[in-house]
């Protein structure tokens, strides 16, 4: 005869999301340096925002790991497309115009 044993609810998280860490790093980073122009940055913070503000109970629920995920790939391919810029002497300058390093929901259409 199965026994079934009475579990307590798991509290809600204290730590968020990894992949939400490395952008919040990723980020400041990028003020730091001053590469990029501050509007840049801070369309990427709303988006993190944006997730955090869920309650932390849903943090790890797959869709909000997976939009977490998607936000720092976004992120680190929009890096290295700057990266790339600079090794190929296309971009010069140290402030980055906001279109090379926007989220992809911000940019503007061409």
């Amino acid at each position: 005869m199965p026994v079934t044993v009475a579990t307590a609810p798991l509290p809600p998280p204290i730590e968020p999301p990894l992949a939400w860490v490395e952008v919040e790093r990723l980020l400041e980073e990028l003020r730091d340096a001053k590469l990029v122009e501050e509007d840049a940055v801070e369309a990427w913070e709303d988006k993190l925002a944006s997730l955090e503000q869920q309650p932390s109970e849903e943090w790890y629920r797959h869709a909000s790991l997976e939009a977490g995920d998607s936000l720092k790939e976004e992120l680190e391919s929009g890096l290295l497309d700057l990266e790339r810029g600079f090794a190929k002497g296309v971009i010069t300058t140290c402030r980055v115009p906001v279109t090379k390093l926007m989220p992809p929901s911000f940019a503007p259409a061409a």
